[in-house]
């Protein structure tokens, strides 16, 4: 399938590759996923995937920051790109180790929320000051260096932003959920339309 053909599987701009139009290596690492329409539209680009994947994995599978925090991460990021394929998936993810759906629609309120812990509305201040400005403010960098230790401070910040680069990718490329997985809604903020701001 080329990549001007209409695809199938949620896709709504560039199809995904099939498998058996890729080279060995590729072929090999696409094939220890569950099938999912996100790297076999990435490997249009070989090398791309070949180098991302592995970071991905890294970061879902041997972070060292708890999943609960990765999580909150994860669907703030979701949420202030409106990347449908992250938060979708990231509101499955909290949802199966425990977060419930009222703490899940706070992430739209944001850090200043009532009802988040001290440590929770940190997490989510630090996502909307990358988001924002691409850096950390001195009283939340004080506040996450009492909290994490040097390598957890990178992956914070390797979290937030590999998962903005997931979300320009599904969100321009337009990869869509797959068969069987039904987009969540995003939760909606009090000020109503969210917009970013620079």
């Amino acid at each position: 399938m080329s990549a001007s053909e209409s695809s199938s599987g949620g896709n709504r701009r560039l199809p995904p590759r099939s498998l058996n139009d890729v080279d060995p290596t590729t072929h090999a690492l696409l094939a220890l996923d569950a099938p999912n329409n996100l790297y076999p539209t990435v490997a249009w680009h070989p090398d791309f995937v070949q180098s991302w994947r592995p970071l991905v994995r890294m970061l879902k599978d041997r972070g060292l920051i708890d999943l609960r925090t990765r999580e909150l991460l994860l669907l703030r990021v979701g949420w202030h790109c409106r990347a449908e394929y992250v938060w979708t998936k990231h509101v499955l993810i909290s949802k199966e180790i425990g977060m419930s759906d009222e703490e899940i629609e706070r992430v739209a309120l944001g850090p200043d929320a009532d009802g988040w812990s001290a440590e929770d509305r940190v997490i989510l201040r630090a996502v909307d000051e990358l988001y924002g400005t691409s850096r950390f403010s001195d009283a939340t960098w004080a506040a996450l260096r009492e909290r994490f230790a040097e390598p957890e401070l990178v992956e914070v910040c390797g979290l937030v932003g590999g998962y903005q680069l997931l979300a320009y990718l599904t969100n321009g490329l337009g990869i869509g959920l797959e068969p069987g997985i039904d987009a969540v809604p995003f939760s909606s903020d009090a000020n109503g339309d969210h917009a970013r701001e620079r």
